[in-house]
């Protein structure tokens, strides 16, 4: 017979930091890559949907590879939404922030690989033409021009990643404190 835990609120909350991150890295898209708002939210929810089936994707892989003790905390905070009173020392708290500092950085790569390949996929590559050698020579000022017009992916999409991890984590101490 089936197990009758099902998690619920996990699924919800998921589901709700996905809309937060979509909407909050779609305008962060629109208006720093100079993308329509449609084609930005479309971005951001590809990026995103991408991203977390990867992450749970890592999660399940590597879940049965942590220590027992460290894998009864994680299930059940995921079924529960609390952990363990059992031994909570500095310990768990530098490994939660550890953690949590891994999780941000490699989604944040994640993120910024989707982003790359996407606009690799989508856009076509500009022919190059071949310039005479007098063309080439540059001064620094059309040097800074240039760098101002193209945008840098990596900075936009950290700028993003950053700002709905910073929105997502508002919103988990509202609903821990009870606020909301």
């Amino acid at each position: 017979m089936g197990s009758n835990v099902f998690p619920l609120p996990t699924i919800l909350f998921q589901f709700l930091f996905l809309l937060v991150a979509i909407a909050i890295e779609s305008f962060i898209l629109h208006r720093n890559l100079n993308l329509g708002r449609q084609t930005s939210a479309d971005y951001a929810m590809l990026i995103n949907l991408l991203s977390s089936i990867v992450g749970w994707w890592i999660f399940f892989y590597v879940l049965p590879l942590l220590p027992l003790e460290l894998r009864a905390q994680v299930i059940s905070y995921i079924f529960f939404d609390t952990f363990f009173t059992i031994n909570q020392s500095s310990t768990y708290t530098t490994q939660l922030i550890l953690t949590i500092f891994i999780v941000f950085l490699s989604n944040y790569l994640l993120k910024l690989n989707f982003l790359q390949l996407i606009q690799f996929v989508i856009e076509p590559p500009k022919p190059t033409t071949s310039e005479p050698q007098e063309r080439k020579l540059k001064t620094i000022a059309d040097r800074n021009v240039k760098i101002q017009e193209s945008p840098n992916l990596a900075n936009i999409m950290f700028q993003a990643t950053f700002c709905s991890y910073g929105v997502i984590l508002v919103i988990i101490f509202l609903i821990r404190s009870e606020i909301i």
